[in-house]
């Protein structure tokens, strides 16, 4: 009851600004971006994506993103029975899929004062609609915004790092496994003096919590992130050095996150991840790489089963041979799995790439071959690892 009352006197004392609070198109109308009798005249030009302005009041950006592909699998099916897991005498694919078919409605509105980003992705397994990112933003100065909605958690740089602009089709096995992409939460970060920071609370780590799910329980968890830049670097959206950084740059980041969960059957548990990734450009040439720590403890499981530590990383470099044109890249990457708690031992991953950009990273070709070798933890009765090889093929749009 009392909780009820604070909230029904925090209502009424609110009730005088709601009062006074105007729609977006009376304030539009007030500073005579619109006219009250004919509407608004707003203009429209494609700047990185096609653009709509009604001054500096409202602006919106639609972006439409196509990843159609063709990928084939050589999967190991002869070692996997020798590591003893059970498959088809076949399971080789070969065929086209759509990866990614996006479109993206963001901006800014009120002098900048608030921004926003809506993101489907019609690409889904499902096949309906996937919603990606849905955010609202307050700008209160450039040291500090306020995000809320589902968003990218502030964790792995790679995760950051927009789809459209990778240097491969896919992301690395290490990021695949650590990091933990979209959530719902809120969010507050910035730039102090060239320190970039973020720091996000958000629903947890629960099964059955996640993107597009809202909370399952009381318990949240919490990421904290900073980066530096060091010289010409520039954005850190996007991998490799497309721009020809003509001086010395570099990157360096690392975040935390700490959160709490149930599992399926009701038990408990504690989860920690620890992220660090590094990076440099110069005339062309990039490298980067990131190590990731996570360690879950469940309190219902005493001794080693109840403990587990993942532990990998990756490192990624490349090169334009013809400027802003192709570009040749290699990775390296790799996943040590507590092998008291995993059938996995650890995975390697061998992928070596060539691109031809077009349009930059808003149209380019991209074929990618990749080696895994995973190892397990009990080995078979005749081994106890298997290698997968896969080529991908993939046109990437953005526009």
């Amino acid at each position: 009851m009392r909780k009820l009352s604070l909230l029904a006197v925090a209502g009424l004392l609110a009730a005088p600004a709601v009062s006074e609070a105007k729609t977006l198109d009376e304030l539009l109308v007030e500073k005579g971006v619109v006219s009250s009798e004919h509407g608004g005249e707003g203009s429209t030009h494609y700047k990185g994506g096609s653009r709509l302005d009604f001054g500096e009041d409202f602006h919106m950006k639609v972006n439409i993103q196509l990843q159609p592909r063709y990928t084939f699998e050589d999967n190991d099916t002869s070692g996997r029975r020798d590591a003893g897991i059970e498959v088809d005498e076949d399971n080789d694919t070969s065929g086209f899929s759509m990866r990614r078919a996006r479109i993206v409605f963001s901006g800014h509105m009120l002098n900048k004062t608030w921004e926003y980003k809506l993101q489907n992705d019609f690409a889904s397994d499902s096949g309906g609609g996937d919603l990606k990112d849905a955010w609202l933003q307050w700008n209160l100065d450039e040291a500090a915004s306020v995000r809320m909605g589902q968003y990218k958690q502030p964790f792995s740089r790679q995760e950051l790092s927009s789809s459209a602009e990778l240097q491969f089709p896919d992301r690395s096995i290490a990021n695949e496994h650590f990091a933990p992409s979209r959530q719902q939460g809120v969010m507050m970060h910035g730039d102090m003096g060239g320190i970039e920071y973020a720091a996000s609370l958000w629903n947890g780590e629960s099964d059955g919590e996640g993107r597009n799910r809202g909370p399952e329980d009381n318990k949240l968890a919490g990421t904290v992130q900073v980066i530096g830049n060091i010289g010409d670097y520039g954005s850190r959206k996007h991998e490799g050095d497309i721009e020809m950084t003509e001086d010395f740059g570099a990157t360096m980041g690392g975040a935390v996150s700490y959160g709490q969960g149930n599992t399926a059957e009701g038990g408990d548990f504690d989860k920690v991840d620890v992220n660090v990734d590094a990076a440099l450009r110069m005339a062309g040439f990039s490298l980067q790489g990131e190590w990731y720590w996570s360690s879950q403890d469940f309190d219902d499981i005493p001794g080693d089963a109840g403990e587990r530590e993942d532990t990998g990383g990756y490192v990624q470099g490349g090169f334009y041979f013809v400027p802003q044109e192709w570009e040749a890249a290699a990775r390296w990457a790799y996943v040590d799995y507590d092998e008291d708690v995993s059938a996995i031992d650890d995975e390697m991953e061998v992928t070596v790439g060539l691109n031809y950009h077009i349009w930059k990273h808003s149209l380019k070709i991209q074929n990618a071959v990749s080696w895994i070798e995973t190892t397990m933890a009990n080995p078979g009765p005749s081994g106890d690892d298997y290698s997968d090889l896969r080529y991908v093929l993939q046109v990437s749009g953005y526009f």
